[in-house]
């Protein structure tokens, strides 16, 4: 028999849809307030972890009678560190930087497989605040020459905000393979200032010598500053050279070598070499300096030092080093 149509069949229909409908719905609003929760529960957990660091690099007290301290007056920074670390700065490049790496690594155990600490000044971006620079820095891919940017397969996570020095922060921690990064990134004075530990091989919690050097960084007041600027010439270059054939010194030569800027009391001040093209800037606060060369030995010789400057307030001085390369 011929089944005959009756609304009430569709009533109980259009009743059962909203039923699966509604569940539907119920369903996935619970999972997104979930999910929500989740994300905000992990946010507090990183908020936490990042104070937490942050009160424990207040509270340290470690000796550092025996430490060095490196004082940038370009910068307006300086901190401490023990005699065992190796210290490299690259002040003429675009984004100067200061590079601390463990080189008695038996005398730190595992933490000191591949750690380091690095000092970067992104001084050359445009950014209207700090939330501005971290997001294009996520999007930016990573590079070479010190810019900021993720590598691919690299994470980031436990991102927060807290003060550092009394200075805007955000804290966060990068993944990459076997290397861990703990970053803190500072605002001040339209400048970002990046501080990377770099946790080879270990975890997190590990790098407590680390941890000991970055609670001695503070920014310093520095005085009305001067300009020390100059040409670097590296030469001889070929044993014969010859009319026509170009035997400049290449990137690498000027890179390799390195100048030392000495204060009164033969105190370390900074570093400095010299771009592609031979030249330099320093910007340095007003006094008497001793100009010196990181390396001696063949290669690294020069009539031109030690040589003594003195630095004016919003003057510039020339300095010229001619480095003699023993290639005869």
């Amino acid at each position: 028999m011929e089944q005959l149509y009756h609304p009430k069949n569709n009533i109980k229909v259009y009743v059962w849809i909203a039923l699966v409908v509604a569940s539907l719905l119920v369903a996935i609003n619970g999972y997104l307030y979930f999910l929500r929760l989740s994300y905000l529960q992990q946010d507090a957990e990183a908020a936490l972890q990042n104070e937490l660091f942050i009160q424990e690099l207040r509270a340290q007290r470690v000796d550092t009678s025996t430490w060095k301290t490196y004082t940038n007056e370009q910068y307006g920074f300086e901190f401490r560190y023990p005699q065992s670390f190796k210290l490299v700065t690259r002040l003429s490049d675009t984004d100067p930087y200061v590079y601390l790496e463990e080189t008695d690594r038996e005398s730190i155990g595992t933490e000191g497989r591949g750690s380091s600490i690095l000092f970067v000044i992104h001084s050359s971006h445009s950014v209207r605040n700090l939330d501005d620079y971290f997001e294009q820095m996520k999007l930016k891919p990573f590079s070479e020459d010190m810019m900021p940017g993720l590598m691919v397969g690299e994470t980031i996570s436990n991102v927060s905000k807290s003060m550092f020095n009394n200075y805007q922060a955000i804290l966060y921690n990068q993944s990459y393979f076997a290397s861990s990064l703990k970053n803190i990134l500072i605002w001040k004075d339209n400048i970002v200032y990046e501080i990377s530990i770099s946790l080879f091989g270990t975890k997190f919690g590990d790098g407590k010598l680390h941890d000991q050097i970055i609670s001695t960084f503070k920014f310093i007041n520095t005085k009305a500053a001067g300009i020390l600027t100059g040409k670097i010439s590296i030469g001889p270059n070929c044993p014969v050279e010859r009319v026509g054939v170009a035997c400049t010194p290449s990137p690498e030569a000027y890179a390799s070598r390195e100048f030392i800027v000495l204060d009164s009391n033969q105190k370390e001040v900074t570093r400095f070499h010299a771009d592609v093209s031979g030249s330099y800037t320093v910007t340095l606060s007003p006094g008497t300096y001793t100009v010196v060369s990181a390396q001696t030995g063949m290669g690294y010789m020069s009539k031109d030092l030690p040589n003594t400057i003195t630095i004016n307030a919003g003057q510039t001085t020339t300095l010229n080093i001619n480095i003699d390369t023993g290639i005869r």
